[in-house]
């Protein structure tokens, strides 16, 4: 949980202790540019564990759904399915991932899939009152597959089958070809709620086969939102200089 003072200038954080966290996810935290921010870096952010070789993978299936660093997939079968890989030049043409050497995979075939293979941590933060939540994603299509879209979605919930959707990116942006962008997710939340933060990254399903999409370096910053008395200190500050430049402006022109 996140504490903050009667002023909202100072965040107190918690020191987090993965081996009993309850089975989830303890992030990284960090400050951003300003005291009334700070980042939340899920475990395996970049997914560079584990250390592959170009054009090497790994995979996830019904018996062993989870990734290393606690993303989990909802593998029901060979037709969706998910994991990490290192992307080599006949899927990128630089032959690199955004950030680091490996990225994320998901994987949905029509031939024997009717649902979005979702890649999911649970992070053992609860959602703070009066605060933004801000969720970047670098999405990509692979030169060498179809994908048939993907999404990006912010909510809670202590399972894949208990979330609670927030607010998504819902394929709004156009992969390019070999390429990469990023996907923003933003949600205001103005109600603390006490359910685990959760992350999903989503393959659509869709027609055909071999439908891949690919997600890196993942990262949500959190904002205060200016309690009501800040505003108005700021305000009036403003006001009580305009008044001052004023009225020296003024006695300047009549030689006062």
């Amino acid at each position: 949980m996140l504490f903050r003072s009667n002023v909202g200038t100072t965040l107190v954080y918690p020191t987090f202790n993965a081996a009993s966290n309850d089975g989830f996810m303890a992030p990284n935290l960090s400050f951003a540019s300003s005291p009334r921010q700070y980042r939340i870096t899920p475990v395996n952010a970049g997914f560079e564990n584990p250390t592959l070789g170009d054009g090497n993978f790994i995979y996830t299936t019904p018996s062993a759904p989870t990734l290393p660093g606690g993303w989990t997939n909802n593998a029901a079968s060979s037709y969706r399915n998910a994991g990490i890989l290192n992307p080599s030049t006949s899927m990128y043409a630089s032959g690199n991932a955004p950030e680091g050497n490996n990225v994320l995979w998901a994987y949905s075939d029509s031939t024997g899939s009717t649902e979005d293979s979702i890649v999911a941590q649970i992070i053992n933060l609860t959602l703070e009152a009066n605060m933004i939540y801000t969720l970047t994603v670098n999405v990509g299509d692979r030169l060498d597959t179809p994908n048939n879209g993907y999404a990006v979605r912010l909510g809670y919930g202590s399972s894949l089958g208990s979330f609670t959707l927030l607010a998504q990116d819902n394929n709004s942006l156009a992969l390019p070809n070999g390429g990469w962008v990023t996907s923003t997710v933003v949600y205001t939340n103005l109600t603390a709620i006490a359910q685990p933060l959760q992350i999903q990254l989503v393959g659509l399903k869709g027609p055909g086969s071999g439908n891949q999409v690919n997600f890196d370096n993942v990262q949500l910053l959190v904002t205060m939102i200016p309690e009501p008395s800040t505003i108005f200190l700021f305000v009036s500050g403003l006001a009580t200089l305009y008044w001052a430049w004023r009225r020296r402006h003024s006695r300047g022109a009549t030689g006062e």
